[in-house]
């Protein structure tokens, strides 16, 4: 089982390293997308032998396009130098709750599963104006960007006609940012994109477009029997914008099942890795190490 581990990151580069200590079992590869706007020196640290930087950085802001484009710079560089079993989508704030050798296992055991979030829009918490309204993007010229703040202001959506002659017979999903794919699903990704980049063009001006794009692509493809819920833990408070920082209260939790079989949007299933840890909570992620498994790596 050989693993492309792909990497957004912008502000943790000790955490990172961290990460790729964990998961480098010697058959792993990893492809760091760093923000542009990061300081690539203090990176210098992660250049060893299984880790490629993507030579093309862009500068990736929340909710907008350019998290698509650093995404499908993940993919192109590791289909290229590939091809892998699997490729996993982590960020640099993530963690891996096994050891290398228990998340290839798994992997192994789950070899055509594709695992990322994807419900229909109109799904709770899943609107459909995730893509009727416009949203403003930092890539659009002046003048369209505040014809667009104008239109965002007033609440104007969409007209549905549009989507339905836009999309055909595509049907909108939507998800989390975080998923594992197989070989198979990122070469549908990289094909749709080439072939129908009228749908890219449409989600630039949408909100959170990298939680529709990839999604929308695979939820419509042969591929749609195959998906699960992502392996990604992160933990949510009702009412609050941004999800929590992982503490060691919330980690007893998670190991205790107490999360593991949230099933109100997108199923049941295991979590190989949990989100957000900030840079330098070595204790937490020292407990995570001595902990092992937290459930059995069976099938989602």
């Amino acid at each position: 089982m050989n693993i492309a581990y792909l990497l957004l990151i912008h502000n943790t580069p000790h955490h990172t390293a961290r990460i790729i200590d964990k998961l480098d079992s010697g058959r792993a590869r990893f492809f760091i997308h760093l923000d542009a706007k990061s300081d690539a020196a203090a990176y210098a640290g992660l250049q060893r032998e299984h880790v490629q930087f993507t030579a093309r950085r862009h500068d990736v802001r929340w909710g907008e396009i350019s998290q698509v484009d650093a995404i499908l710079e993940l993919i192109s560089n590791a289909v290229q130098a590939g091809p892998f079993d699997r490729y996993v989508l982590i960020s640099g704030s993530d963690y891996p709750l096994f050891g290398a050798e228990q998340i290839e296992g798994f992997f192994a055991d789950n070899a055509h599963i594709e695992f990322i979030n994807s419900v229909p829009l109109g799904s709770p918490s899943k609107p459909m104006s995730r893509i009727t309204t416009y949203c403003p993007s930092a890539a659009d010229p002046l003048p369209r960007k505040l014809f667009m703040k104008l239109w965002w202001k007033l609440g104007l959506k969409v007209p549905p006609r549009h989507i339905a002659g836009l999309f055909g017979k595509l049907v909108p999903h939507g998800g989390s940012t975080w998923w594992a794919l197989t070989h198979a699903a990122c070469t549908v990704i990289l094909e749709f994109h080439r072939r129908r980049p009228e749908i890219y063009r449409f989600l630039v001006n949408s909100y959170c477009p990298d939680e529709t794009y990839f999604q929308t692509i695979l939820s419509n493809s042969d591929l749609k029997g195959r998906i699960r819920r992502n392996l990604t833990y992160t933990y949510w408070v009702e009412g609050r914008a941004n999800p929590e920082i992982m503490t060691a209260e919330i980690y007893q939790r998670l190991k205790a099942g107490g999360f593991i079989d949230d099933s109100r949007l997108y199923g049941a299933g295991p979590v190989l890795f949990a989100r957000k840890f900030r840079e330098g909570e070595e204790t937490l992620l020292h407990t995570i190490d001595q902990s092992g498994a937290l459930t059995s790596a069976g099938a989602a």
